[in-house]
């Protein structure tokens, strides 16, 4: 966990989260904008790129779980397979 998000400050992983969610809020949004007038489609670009914004910066919450275990809790995992009657 990161002790300068309790003060405001962001991790490095956070910044780049952020500037991904960003530029993929203005990638769905062009993309979408474009398929709707060469389509004719309803533009609902920025609504899709916030979803999108959105759930890249969620997701960063799902890849961390194995980042949040202490590292013992790591190793008593992975010597499970070594245990007597363990299927390889």
């Amino acid at each position: 966990m990161a002790f300068g998000a309790a003060r405001g400050h962001l991790s490095p992983m956070n910044k780049k989260r952020a500037v991904a969610a960003i530029l993929w809020f203005f990638a769905v949004w062009t993309a979408w904008s474009f398929g709707a007038f060469a389509f004719g489609l309803p533009d609902i670009g920025p609504i899709l790129g916030l979803i999108a914004g959105a759930v890249i910066t969620g997701s960063g919450r799902l890849w961390d779980v194995a980042a949040a275990q202490p590292a013992d809790a790591r190793v008593a995992l992975a010597d499970l397979h070594q245990l007597p009657g363990a299927q390889a």
